[in-house]
């Protein structure tokens, strides 16, 4: 399943990263750097990223010191984004058959109606005529 997840992104959001498979690509993991995982930290974890939540009996006092303590030195702002532009989508269907495998993946990525739609019920028939995710 989650190939077949990577492959549709790859055809809907092909010139973007979001396209890219999630774990990286095999030949780029050999070539990280520690100076690249120290600018990927500078660029990502800062306090405007995080948000922490309690649940339960908790005092809040108790909570707000902690985070306090544990993140004040964190920058409050992040650096320069990079790959900021926003991807361009292009709805797809990908299917995956493994002959060794019971069954077929299938990945159809489109603009779904939004609740307000009039074709948001319509939506759901179509859901449940292709069928619903079993891992049996």
């Amino acid at each position: 399943m989650q190939t077949t997840l990577e492959a549709v992104h790859y055809t809907s959001y092909r010139d973007h990263f979001i396209g890219q498979p999630v774990n990286g690509i095999r030949e780029n993991i050999g070539s990280i750097t520690h100076a690249h995982i120290k600018e990927f930290l500078a660029r990502n974890y800062v306090s405007s990223n995080f948000i922490v939540s309690a649940a339960g009996n908790v005092n809040h006092e108790e909570v707000a010191q902690l985070v306090q303590k544990s993140f004040a030195k964190l920058p409050q702002t992040p650096c320069e984004r990079v790959n900021s532009t926003q991807p361009f989508f292009t709805p797809s269907t990908m299917m995956m058959r493994d002959d060794e495998m019971t069954n077929v993946n299938v990945g159809v990525f489109f603009n779904a109606p939004t609740y307000k739609d009039p074709e948001y019920f319509a939506m759901h028939m179509f859901k449940y005529l292709m069928g619903e995710y079993r891992a049996d």
